[in-house]
């Protein structure tokens, strides 16, 4: 037996007696029994929980006019850890209990997350069994919690708040992945804090983007945490393989959106919820959140059309689809274009925006790249002969922006140009090529991989395919 099957065949073990125990609890008049595995089952810790809950409904919060028990079981963070101070002489002696009750396993377990686990027990044993024992009774949150410890495996949902995205409703992505208005999403104090308290977003809060804009959409991903508890070891045995994978597609997935109108999505929040409401309430004091440090803050007031929910389908599934070499690149053109989306300067967008078409167009060779990357595009979008000119003359003219900032440090932002008959400021070229950028990798979506461009470039049937 490996080492890793040995950890699996403890962790088993732990669970499979724990169960008995729920068994135990669950069974009529089996305390009275003589062939009870406990046939002196204490009621200590089941008697203090139920007197510790009629104490915390008759205290006040401090500076509050709820009670303990109230901040203890409402959404609000803050009002919980103020309770917990007030709790904390009275866990020393739940947790004594706790060690002395007979019915608890041995080994320190942890619970397993999106990105790792933390110990459910003994740590935060105590605090779990008073607020359960808030709802319930004290013996029921001792059988509550024990069968949350005999939980083997246990499936839930990834949620990434999203900024820069707004659907009138639920849109299935694919079987795993959907897109969920934040006003459906599960009650938790993540969900809250969306509208009340951007403080606790971590490095986001600090856009003025987060401020403005409290984000309406989620991203919501299916996914199954097996196993779900651990015996904690060093390193504890953890499915991380699954999770990494489900990270990146939820990532994945976001940047996908990218091409719709084309927008900037940003994650604001990301939590991990739980189907079952009783592990639910385990991981309850447990749970947290995490955002992303935005190195390119988004322009206050910054706002994107309604999602295309055929589009953004169709987006998603296919990136999925994509030949791995040609997906890694347009990942990369993607996140190039949401930069250069959520950039100030102009010059600084039309730098973001060469990179993301070098990167679909490119072929290592570093000679008449900017040529390349005109014609291919072109090709590749096709359209008539106008639409053709027109496609060319933006990418030449994002070229010029491109190469005076980089050259010279400075351009005339103000000084239109001519681009298919039409005058143009270098905005609005800008904003232009960032359109065709988004068409171009919806193209290379759709066709599943990035041509080999050596004979691309000599296809004649591809280039008449695509003018039509």
């Amino acid at each position: 037996m490996t080492h890793m099957a040995e950890r699996r065949k403890g962790t088993a073990l732990v669970c499979i007696s724990i169960q008995r125990q729920v068994d135990h609890l669950a069974t009529p008049n089996m305390a009275d029994s003589d062939t009870s595995p406990f046939p002196c089952r204490p009621r200590a810790l089941a008697d203090a929980l139920d007197a510790l809950r009629a104490k915390l409904h008759g205290t006040q919060l401090p500076g509050h006019e709820i009670s303990v028990a109230e901040a203890l079981i409402c959404r609000d963070r803050q009002l919980e850890d103020e309770a917990l101070l007030v709790l904390s002489p009275d866990l020393l002696a739940i947790e004594a209990l706790i060690r002395d009750d007979g019915r608890f396993p041995t080994q320190v377990l942890a619970m397993a997350s999106i990105h790792g686990c933390s110990g459910i027990f003994p740590y935060a044993a105590d605090r779990s069994l008073v607020v359960r024992a808030l709802k319930t009774t004290g013996e029921e949150a001792i059988a509550w919690y024990l069968k949350v410890l005999a939980t083997s495996s246990a499936s839930g949902v990834y949620i990434h708040a999203l900024w820069g995205v707004d659907i009138p409703s639920r849109i299935q992505l694919t079987d795993d992945l959907a897109l969920v208005p934040v006003s459906e999403l599960p009650e938790s104090w993540q969900r809250t804090s969306l509208n009340f308290r951007p403080l606790h977003w971590g490095p986001a809060s600090m856009s003025g983007f987060a401020w403005m804009n409290p984000p309406t959409t989620a991203l919501v991903a299916q996914h199954v945490l097996d196993p779900l508890i651990l015996v904690l070891v060093q390193p504890p045995e953890l499915n991380m393989d699954a999770t990494t994978r489900l990270i990146q597609k939820v990532d994945d997935a976001t940047l996908c959106l990218t091409t719709i109108g084309p927008r900037a999505p940003l994650l604001a929040m990301a939590w991990w919820e739980f189907d079952d409401a009783d592990i639910r309430d385990a991981d309850r004091m447990r749970s947290g959140s995490f955002g992303q440090s935005i190195e390119i803050v988004p322009r206050i007031g910054q706002t994107f059309p309604t999602l295309e929910a055929g589009l953004a389908i169709e987006m998603v599934g296919g990136f999925q689809r994509m030949e791995p070499k040609s997906q890694a690149r347009a990942r990369l053109a993607l996140q190039r274009l949401g930069q250069a989306l959520r950039r100030h300067g102009l010059g600084d967008k039309a730098i973001e925006l060469a990179i993301a078409l070098e990167t679909l167009t490119a072929d290592g060779d570093a000679n008449e790249v900017s040529h390349k990357v005109k014609v291919r595009a072109t090709k590749i979008l096709g359209g008539d002969a106008a639409a053709r000119e027109r496609n060319a003359k933006l990418i030449a003219e994002t070229y010029n922006i491109r190469s005076k900032q980089m050259h010279t440090g400075s351009f005339d932002a103000s000084k239109p140009r001519t681009v298919a008959g039409a005058s143009l400021t270098p905005a609005e070229i800008l904003e232009q090529t960032a359109s065709l950028c988004a068409d171009l990798i919806v193209a290379m979506i759709r066709r599943g991989s990035i041509p080999t461009w050596a004979a691309f470039d000599i296809d004649a049937e591809a280039v008449h395919a695509n003018r039509h």
